[in-house]
């Protein structure tokens, strides 16, 4: 018989964390729990915890083969929950006392309510009681309305973590994988909209604030991040059109306007990610002049933000130089004439390759090609198709060994389909070909020259049933969304699944380096580039003391690493410790 609750606990590093909140479950009076432990780590720390605590009731641990991240990892402890009631709880988190969970079951069973959510107390950092969080009071009751609107929650998240709540399994949900800052708020509005809670006003957890492990702290540091998920959200929730979410926007651009000024005077320069905070600011101030014709006023607001930003930049120029102003101006886009453009939509806007474009004459190019790939391509009739001319090298430097063969490719990214056809004519008939893509309209390419599929690369689910579908992978292409937590999460899914002497390509690496909108950034952690520099450091693990971070078998089936100019070529293939000889044969001292 299953559980009556299931505790979920995905987990990277802190073992020392996940130790204490062990030690607290111990010591629960209540016993009729399952305790699921998701683990994204690269090394055996965590495993080495659990092992501690093995007399745990139903403890189940499971060490992901690729990082998922956050919250894709929460979302696979929740799948595997089994308990009438789940509770997903941070490693660094803990319950108060040794009936905390006694008092949520005993809730649970007096009351009819979907959900609950107890109040906690803040520790800094987990060593520091900071302040008790007890946001409606001191009376246990259902919350109405009046108590709790779930659109409010964006700007004042009164329940808390995740932590603190126990949620009935008929209405558990799945976090939003395309949060990050606003993820736990997101359900709450959603649960909100299945059900009141109930509000136990006894601290139950404890829970940690201000650590720089957290992915609170981490996001904190990306201003642009906030804007974004709150125009996703209101979106998603059709709250453009409240006054309240209007002022937010304003607010916060504001704020990057202002911290744009600090960093003027303060440090005399600005940085590139002071450039980011200004394109930010100036796009989501036209984006939400033009975002209906409901928000016409609001269009002479957002050009007061433009001039006023416009204003900052040319005080700061002309203290500093002509220098300066004209690499502000490449680094935000614009001159001194010209306003940027407002994005179709802002969470997709690219970086303007129109500068690098060029056509060519292709019958010229086709006559002088150096290989097979170049003839194709420049000869090609059917759907549009872009590439950098270099890949056509590169294309053929790696994949050339698998035509006319039966490979199993898979490209990442479908867009008007003329890859595809590409690929068919480069492999031959005999190879099983599919594309995958997020826009519906990619499914009018699925017929002879490749299967296509609708779904995420961000989606490691939905990237395994494709795999298994196809029979194997030998050859990924990622030519999708350029986002870095997307390549990441779908080189941690398909790369352990190709099959011996496969290839992996990752393509336009000239993403990692544009902060809006890919996540990128110069030597900014997460990118596919600083990934790839890692993977360096992990296929030499033989020769230093420290665990592979990326990949945990990088030395063991990575043959090569190739980098070009906006791509990067991993080839698998198992291998051993290489030894080191000398020839002719020499006897042994």
């Amino acid at each position: 018989m299953p559980a009556k609750i299931s505790i979920c606990i995905p987990t990277y590093l802190n073992p020392a964390g996940l130790r204490r909140l062990l030690g607290s479950l111990r010591s629960q009076s209540y016993r009729d729990f399952e305790v699921i432990i998701t683990d994204d780590s690269p090394n055996q720390s965590i495993e080495e915890v659990c092992s501690e605590f093995a007399e745990l009731p139903g403890l189940i641990y499971v060490r992901n083969t690729y990082q998922l991240g956050s919250p894709v990892n929460w979302n696979k402890s929740l799948s595997m929950a089994r308990g009438e009631w789940i509770m997903l709880i941070h490693h660094d988190d803990w319950f108060s006392t040794e009936n905390s969970l006694r008092s949520f079951a005993s809730v649970a069973n007096s009351i009819n309510s979907g959900w609950i959510f107890s109040s906690c107390d803040a520790y800094e950092k987990g060593l520091v009681k900071g302040f008790t969080h007890r946001p409606f009071g001191l009376q246990q009751r259902f919350l109405s309305g009046d108590d709790l609107e779930g659109w409010a929650l964006m700007f004042e998240n009164k329940i808390g973590c995740p932590s603190v709540m126990l949620v009935h399994h008929s209405i558990i949900q799945q976090y939003d994988e395309n949060l990050l800052w606003f993820v736990d708020v997101d359900l709450y509005i959603r649960l909100l909209q299945k059900c009141p809670p109930y509000y136990i006003a006894d601290t139950l957890v404890n829970a940690t604030y201000g650590s720089e492990e957290q992915i609170t702290h981490k996001a904190s540091q990306d201003t642009s991040l906030a804007l974004r998920e709150l125009i996703y959200l209101y979106d998603k929730y059709k709250l453009m059109h409240r006054r309240e979410c209007r002022q937010t926007l304003r607010k916060r651009t504001n704020n990057i306007a202002a911290s744009l000024v600090r960093e003027m005077i303060v440090q005399r320069k600005l940085p590139c990610s002071a450039c980011t905070r200004a394109r930010v600011a100036l796009d989501v101030a036209i984006h939400m002049g033009e975002r209906s014709s409901s928000l016409r006023k609001e269009t002479k607001k957002a050009k007061m933000h433009v001039n006023v930003v416009f204003l900052l930049m040319n005080q700061f120029m002309r203290r500093f130089g002509n220098k300066t102003r004209r690499s502000v101006k490449h680094l935000l886009g614009f001159d001194r004439n010209q306003q940027p453009k407002a994005p179709h939509t802002i969470e997709e806007q690219p970086h303007d390759v129109r500068p690098y474009l060029h056509y060519p004459d292709p019958s010229e190019y086709a006559a002088k090609a150096n290989n097979d790939m170049e003839k194709i391509f420049y000869r090609h009739t059917g759907r549009p198709s872009a590439k950098w001319h270099h890949y056509l090298e590169i294309y053929d430097r790696h994949l050339s060994r698998f035509r006319g063969k039966q490979v199993r490719l898979l490209e990442i990214g479908v867009q008007h389909g003329g890859s595809l056809q590409i690929w068919r004519e480069y492999f031959g008939a005999q190879a099983i070909i599919y594309g995958i893509d997020i826009d519906k309209k990619c499914r009018d390419y699925d017929d002879e020259s490749a299967h296509v599929r609708i779904g995420s690369q961000a989606d490691p689910i939905f990237l395994q049933e494709i795999v298994r579908e196809m029979g194997g992978i030998d050859v990924v292409i990622d030519d999708g969304s350029h986002v870095a937590g997307h390549q990441k999460i779908s080189f941690g899914c398909l790369f352990p699944l190709l099959n011996e002497n496969g290839v992996y390509l990752c393509e336009d690496l000239q993403a990692s380096y544009w902060p809006v909108f890919h996540d990128g950034g110069y030597q900014r952690d997460g990118t596919f580039i600083e990934l790839t520099k890692q993977l360096m450091d992990d296929i030499h693990s033989w020769y230093h003391e420290h665990d592979p971070v990326v990949l945990s078998s990088a030395a063991e089936t990575i043959h090569s690493i190739s980098t070009y100019e906006g791509m990067v070529v991993l080839e698998k293939r198992s291998r051993s410790q290489s030894f080191f000889t000398l020839m002719p044969p020499q006897s042994n001292p």
